[in-house]
């Protein structure tokens, strides 16, 4: 039977011929089988398409990851380092504090000049500026570690949605490929070959000629397998008996 609604191509055995199994008995021209290879070419390159995007995505987001670990190590040596300076600046402060006490006290019994004082109190201005200063670089690191987390985080849950969105639609895919291939079975471009389903004979050809019309389920031609029992109604004139 015709598998969908087509044209005759050729046909190529006669009445009473004897077939192998899956010989070609005729071709046949289908617009729906075209139109179905073609749709399963769509879903091909689209399929092959989607994998391309997720592996460039995949890659993007592993470099991505690696650059951030290495910027999260920088900054953490940077916090450390600055640990060490601050620790020394406020050693540094400290000592200064009592070297400038030590001229306020050696300035009220008239030893030391106030300008030696005014210089301690100026020098103590300074160091506590660059107090503030490291400070808010420590600060400004400790915020660019959270915002590396949370932008990493953020780009975890994006990949996952798109891994997701990728799985899906990949199944989906792949489902209607393998339908669209199923249906095409024995069939190239837009020609559908109808084979013998066993060895056998053919008894009946329903189509004979090429370019004649058929329709889905329209039966081709008729055979006999090898084997099988042929049962035949006759009908006896009652003279003969």
């Amino acid at each position: 039977k015709a598998p969908r609604q087509g044209v005759i191509n050729q046909v190529f055995v006669s009445e009473g011929q004897s077939v192998k199994q899956g010989e070609v008995i005729a071709t046949l021209r289908s617009e729906s089988a075209g139109d179905r290879a073609a749709e399963l070419m769509t879903t091909q390159t689209q399929l092959a398409g989607a994998g391309e995007s997720f592996t460039n995505a995949k890659a993007k987001l592993a470099t991505q990851t690696r650059a951030d670990e290495q910027e999260l190590r920088k900054l953490t040596l940077r916090i450390q380092h600055l640990d060490q300076l601050l620790a020394l600046k406020r050693e540094q402060l400290t000592l200064l504090k009592q070297v400038a006490d030590s001229f306020e006290k050696l300035y009220r019994e008239g030893i030391a000049s106030r300008a030696q004082v005014t210089g301690k109190q100026l020098e103590i201005a300074d160091l506590a500026a660059d107090l503030q200063r490291l400070v808010a670089e420590q600060d400004e690191a400790r915020a660019a570690i959270e915002k590396l987390k949370l932008d990493g985080a953020a780009r975890q849950v994006e990949f996952k949605e798109v891994e997701r969105t990728y799985k899906e639609a990949t199944a989906t895919g792949e489902i209607r490929a393998a339908a669209l291939r199923e249906s095409l079975a024995g069939s190239t471009g837009n020609e559908v070959q109808l084979t013998a389903p066993c060895a056998g004979t053919i008894v009946r050809l329903q189509v004979k000629n090429s370019s004649a019309v058929i329709q889905a389920g329209e039966t081709v031609a008729e055979m006999v397998c090898a084997g099988e029992t042929l049962l035949a109604e006759l009908s006896v004139p009652e003279a003969g008996i």
